[in-house]
């Protein structure tokens, strides 16, 4: 008996030209390195029960119909990093087809040489994915999928990007791993040394840690004329929501507890990152600031500030 291994895998995305159409990623442009594991589990849209019908004297459970609907659910999480050259829409960034996939429109600009994209989000039109995942002799394929993305960063460690997708599940067959994988070896820019971190103005905040949720829900899309009844999915609403732990200053130096009561904008800006096309930007114009939570870290005054973003533009991330 051959014994596999699972750790010997590799992940790839790539955005559709045609919503649900296998996109053939290919192991040169497509590959992202994880930062955990897969769990690649699929499940059916449309199953019935083992009903017992009345059916003479036959008492015994008839078998189920065949489900139908095959649908999967794949959590993944890698660090962010930039690129080695220029950024542009033939050299995206490697995690390009998740953000797109969760709504981030991508908007290339620069002359040569000053060349960046900014992400923004968007309502329609969201791009969808396929994403192939082999490990040691097997591969699974997913088409169709739309994406609830979360950034992270704790002072001293890597931006963690957690993509979630649901897509249409499209079967698994033997293939060995593909030859030729091209992995991203910029290293990644730690949360150290920032250039910038900005809440509400206040620029001096001895930062512990940042989060955003993009707040996606995601509702499957059915149908009787769709293959096995899914015709896709769709974005159904948009929360985005974000969280930053910081040193309790006085309320003379910043009254964050007043921005709750005013409900006031509470603008966010950072900058991660020194080295060209490896540097990422953070603006929200349109934050609001829900809550104050003061904590301490061995007598240590601490503040969790929760909160959500709103307008029409409500965040921008760039990479430069």
């Amino acid at each position: 008996m051959t014994v596999r291994n699972t750790m010997l895998a590799l992940y790839l995305a790539k955005l559709e030209a045609v919503s649900g159409t296998d996109a053939a990623p290919v192991a040169a442009e497509d590959a992202i390195a994880l930062a955990a594991n897969v769990d690649p589990a699929y499940d059916y849209a449309f199953r019935h029960a083992r009903d017992v019908l009345i059916r003479g004297g036959d008492i015994n459970a008839f078998p189920p119909l065949t489900p139908k609907g095959k649908m999967y659910s794949w959590t993944k999480s890698a660090w962010w990093r930039g690129t080695t050259g220029a950024v542009t829409a033939l050299t995206p960034i490697e995690l390009d087809a998740w953000l797109q996939s969760a709504g981030y429109a991508a908007a290339y600009s620069g002359a040569a040489g000053e060349e960046q994209v900014m992400y923004t989000l968007i309502s329609t039109l969201v791009k969808t994915m396929t994403e192939y995942f082999y490990h040691d002799g097997v591969v699974r394929k997913g088409v169709g999928a739309l994406s609830e993305i979360g950034l992270s960063f704790d002072v001293g460690g890597p931006v963690i990007i957690e993509c979630a997708s649901q897509g249409i599940f499209e079967g698994v067959a033997d293939a060995a791993l593909p030859a030729g994988a091209v992995i991203q070896t910029t290293e990644p820019p730690t949360a150290t040394d920032m250039t910038t971190f900005s809440v509400g103005g206040y620029a001096a905040g001895v930062i512990r840690s940042f989060k955003l949720q993009t707040g996606n829900s995601i509702q499957r899309h059915d149908g009787v004329l769709a293959p096995d009844g899914i015709a896709g999915y769709r974005l159904h609403t948009r929360k985005p929501t974000w969280t930053v732990v910081l040193e309790e200053p006085t309320r003379a130096t910043k009254n964050f507890n007043a921005l709750v009561d005013s409900q006031a904008d509470v603008p966010i800006s950072w900058l991660l990152g020194g080295t060209q096309y490896n540097t990422l930007g953070f603006d929200a114009a349109s934050a609001k600031l829900d809550k104050v939570t003061p904590s301490n870290d061995n007598g240590l005054p601490l503040l969790t500030l929760t909160g959500g973003l709103y307008g029409d533009t409500p965040l921008s991330l760039t990479v430069k």
